[in-house]
């Protein structure tokens, strides 16, 4: 029992070491920013996973967390910190998305 299981436990972290991010053979949509913002959302360069691809996110909304966010546990070839921007009309304070009014 003990040996199977150290067999799929190494079998496993040779897997997640395996995990590696190549640029050169990942396919991005690369949307533009343009269609990011026609769709009401925010043009992220080069924020898809392990930063080789351009994005569309979200906008953090009020009262939610902003600025950059990072992973509590990061895989080696994983995904860069993630970055948020407020929605427009709202200001990033202390990692959360303000009305600018609010912050005097």
């Amino acid at each position: 029992m003990i040996g199977k299981t150290l067999v799929v436990l190494l079998a496993s972290l040779a897997l997640t070491a395996a995990i590696v991010c190549n640029c050169s053979i990942v396919r991005c949509a690369q949307p533009s920013k343009d269609e990011c913002v026609k769709k009401g959302m925010d043009f992220q360069p080069k924020g898809g996973y392990c930063g080789c691809c351009d994005l569309c996110t979200n906008y953090s909304r009020i009262d939610e967390p902003c600025g950059t966010i990072v992973k509590p546990v990061p895989v080696r070839g994983g995904p860069p910190p993630e970055k948020k921007n407020c929605e427009p009309g709202l200001v990033c304070v202390d990692g959360i998305c303000r009305k600018p009014q609010d912050c005097n």
